[in-house]
């Protein structure tokens, strides 16, 4: 059976991952070694921000960290149903997984879900605020992000007369263990048929090891993203672009490879 490796956090109870259920039911099976930790920051600041719904048009959210924090920093406001303010204001997503964290967790009604990366997502959000009031246009949106954020929505949005304030709420770095984890995966299952790369720091924070261990040129590479893409193509690595972050989209990605 062909194999995947997946540079993901798997969810704890593998049967219902819905990267492996997919991957296995088209005979692929599927591993998912974590390569990111992330450490929230600014929660107090970002509550503060919360308390003054009036004065923002709407969110931003472009991860599942990005709604964790959020709702971390719910959990610090004065005002216990301060989320209630925000409920009629716009939600932009990146993903249909983290439409379903911001639906699940916070009951906020999304939209921009089927943009699969952050400038389409820009894009969207610039056709939709055009049709804003104009009492509403003056008003920012707020965006919880990574500090180490790529700036293409804030460029795009600036540039587009879009108002739009970041606060890093969450920091990026490599996971202890993903240097030992990969070696542990080369040792019980050899080299994979596939790799799936899901952020640029992934690219980063594993490259080298899998270059190392010769996965990398004899494993077909996707890439989530378009930003995880170009990561790849810096560094000569050939890859598929998934057409969304998804695990449909993953998959299918993967078996253009084939």
């Amino acid at each position: 059976m062909p194999s995947a490796l997946l540079l993901r956090q798997s969810r704890k109870n593998m049967d219902s991952d819905p990267y492996h259920q997919l991957f296995v039911q088209h005979g692929i099976s599927a591993s998912s070694i974590p390569v990111l930790q992330f450490d929230f920051v600014n929660v107090q600041q970002l509550a503060q921000l919360l308390e003054t719904p009036g004065n923002w048009t709407g969110l931003v959210l472009t991860s599942q960290h990005s709604v964790e924090a959020l709702a971390m920093a719910v959990e610090k406001c004065s005002d216990c149903n301060v989320i209630a303010h925000w409920k009629g204001k716009h939600v932009f997503v990146v993903g249909e997984a983290t439409k379903k964290i911001a639906e699940s967790r916070l009951g906020l009604a999304c939209q921009g879900e089927s943009c699969g990366n952050a400038k389409s997502l820009a894009r969207f959000i610039i056709n939709e605020m055009e049709e804003l009031p104009a009492t509403d246009e003056a008003k920012p949106l707020l965006f919880p992000c990574s500090s180490s954020r790529q700036e293409s929505l804030p460029t795009m949005l600036t540039n587009a007369g879009v108002g739009l304030e970041c606060i890093a709420a969450y920091e990026t770095r490599q996971h202890v263990e993903v240097t030992s984890s990969l070696h542990t995966f080369h040792e019980n299952h050899g080299v994979p048929d596939y790799i799936v790369f899901f952020s640029p720091s992934g690219v980063s924070y594993t490259l080298e090891t899998l270059k190392r261990l010769n996965f990398i040129p004899y494993t077909k590479c996707v890439a989530i993203g378009a930003s995880t893409a170009e990561a790849l193509q810096s560094e000569g690595v050939v890859c598929s672009t998934a057409q969304s972050p998804t695990p449909e989209g993953a998959l299918q990605a993967c078996l253009q490879m084939t």
